[in-house]
């Protein structure tokens, strides 16, 4: 009997033994689960334990540690917790800054044969402009760590300063068919008979060459001119008229239009012209185009409007609506064409729409990162028939259709919507092909035009490579270089040149070239410079 009881005794001690140890293996057991860490963070640093698998992120939650979208967590949110670690939270904010800065004005020296050599005359002193420059300024910890330009905003823009300076009119005068003007540092000048005959259209200056077209017998001029209120954006600006360039002097008149973006007269309607127009706006082009249209018609003693007709009401329909929409007469006055970023078509008068593009291309979008938009432009032939334009051509190699390098002579017969989208392949995105007058051929006696345009010299790099004005068959054939040839510095469009014209008999040409105007006979190949007063721009050549 008592070896029964010491037996049981020492049963009970063993398990009880066996207990203990299962408890002591227990503890010890979660005391080994848990993890510890650290957390720096807000200038602190503090140890963590935590008994379940979590994440980062999950660990940061339990302790109501918060973290924003912008704080940078090192190891990441996603990343599993492990013994020791060591979790750093940075914390980010941002915040933006605008300083105000003096915008400094540009001086501008122009030549003119109206002051005596050396005098200088200031037409305009010049005025610095303000502008805001809006920073996007982040912190980490409270300390700056980088600051990045997110706007720049004109609060008045600089005025600059215009300087003419007299020099010799050592020009050799060139007999001149009809009336051929065009604007030279901000004046419109007009020869008539012989270029020694230019004389100035307007005193004032301040021509910013958006309009300036002549009606076609080149008695009335319609062109817009820079306000004169420095409080106006850059854009701004003032439709004016001339009622009869013969005057001496002629008298410019203002009229009732203003933030005009397109306007010509119509052929063969006295004092009548088509306008679109278009507002200030702080975007890359300076304006908001209303890509409307309207046909004003004039008083011819007072230059008052005595009648609108509107074609179109004011839309944002289009590609790039903002930059608005180009607009091209026929010559008969009954038809006209359109040109957007991405097609070429007519407008529906009966309607008021503009009829779906007959022509259609990619837009190009190399123009739209750098801030500008690219659109054709429109010649029509003299029987207001054919229409020759450029055109966004197919990809020369991998890149996409929209950032094609290409750019393709067309021309489309409008009777018929006859195309040929590829007249003259690779000609350059600045081509702007003209038609000739209609002209009796020397050689055959039968009636013809040619097509003058630009071709250019690196076709594949046509935006900022140099131009030759070339002149071409009515069909793209018999292509020829007739200024300013291969042994001289080419026609820089990019900076403004390359602007040309036709004669009215289609025997010469004139073109800006190196600041000046140049007339070229076609035939001859003969080119002479005859003007020197400046910058010139935008010529404009009726019979």
């Amino acid at each position: 009997m008592k070896t029964w009881a010491l037996s049981y005794r020492l049963l009970l001690l063993f398990l009880l033994a066996i207990v203990l140890l299962g408890c002591e293996a227990s503890t010890n057991s979660t005391d080994d689960s848990k993890v510890r860490l650290e957390v720096v963070v807000d200038g602190t640093r503090k140890t963590y334990t935590y008994d379940r698998i979590a994440s980062v992120g999950q660990l940061l939650a339990a302790y109501e540690i918060e973290v924003s979208p912008l704080d940078k967590v090192n190891p990441p949110q996603f990343t599993q917790i492990s013994d020791g670690m060591v979790i750093t939270i940075v914390r980010v904010t941002e915040e933006e800054k605008c300083t105000d800065s003096t915008l400094a004005y540009e001086v501008k020296r122009f030549n003119t044969t109206n002051l005596e050599p050396g005098v200088v005359e200031v037409a305009e002193p010049g005025k610095n402009g303000i502008e805001r420059i809006c920073y996007r300024v982040v912190y980490e910890d409270g300390v700056e760590v980088s600051s990045t330009i997110r706007e720049r905003i004109i609060l008045e823009p600089a005025i600059d300063r215009i300087e003419y300076v007299g020099v010799e009119d050592n020009v050799d005068p060139v007999p001149i068919i009809g009336t051929l003007s065009y604007i030279a540092s901000g004046q419109a000048y007009i020869m008539q008979t012989s270029s020694s005959s230019r004389r100035p259209l307007t005193t004032e200056g301040g021509l910013d060459g958006r309009v300036f077209d002549l009606s076609s017998d080149g008695r009335q001029l319609l062109f817009t001119r820079q306000t004169s209120d420095a409080n106006d954006e850059p854009f701004a600006n003032e439709l004016w008229v001339i009622l009869d360039t013969r005057s001496n002097p002629p008298t410019p008149i203002q009229t009732e239009l203003r933030d005009v973006l397109t306007a010509a007269w119509r052929p063969g309607v006295p004092y009548t012209f088509a306008y679109s127009s278009a507002t200030p706006a702080n975007i890359f082009s300076g304006w908001s185009a209303y890509n409307d249209l309207h046909i004003i018609r004039l008083d011819g003693q007072t230059g008052n409007i005595i009648n609108v007709d509107t074609i179109i009401e004011s839309n944002l329909t289009g590609l790039f609506a903002a930059w608005g929409t180009r607009f091209a007469w026929a010559p008969d006055g009954q038809k006209m064409a359109y040109a957007k970023a991405d097609g070429i078509g007519l407008v529906d008068f009966a309607a008021g729409v503009l009829l779906p593009p007959t022509i259609s291309f990619p837009h190009f979008e190399s123009s739209i990162a750098s801030n500008w938009v690219w659109q054709p432009t429109i010649s029509w032939s003299q029987d207001s028939e054919w229409i020759v334009t450029t055109v966004h051509g197919p990809p020369y190699a991998e890149e996409s259709p929209t950032n094609s390098i290409i750019f393709d002579l067309a021309v489309w017969r409008v009777s018929d919507n006859f195309i040929i989208d590829r007249l003259l392949p690779e000609v350059g995105i600045w081509a702007n092909p003209i038609y000739s007058p209609i002209a009796v051929d020397p050689e055959f006696g039968f009636k013809d035009f040619q097509i003058a345009y630009l071709q250019a010299r690196d076709p594949y790099n046509s935006v900022s490579t140099e131009y030759d004005l070339v002149v071409a068959d009515r069909d793209g054939s018999n292509p020829r270089i007739v200024f300013p040839g291969t042994s001289l510095r080419g026609i820089r469009p990019i900076d403004g040149e390359g602007e040309f014209v036709w004669s009215p008999d289609g025997e010469q040409i004139a073109i800006v070239y190196q600041n000046d105007l140049w007339l070229l006979n076609v035939r001859s190949g003969i080119a002479q410079r005859v003007t020197n007063e400046g910058p010139v721009r935008a010529p404009r050549w009726v019979g």
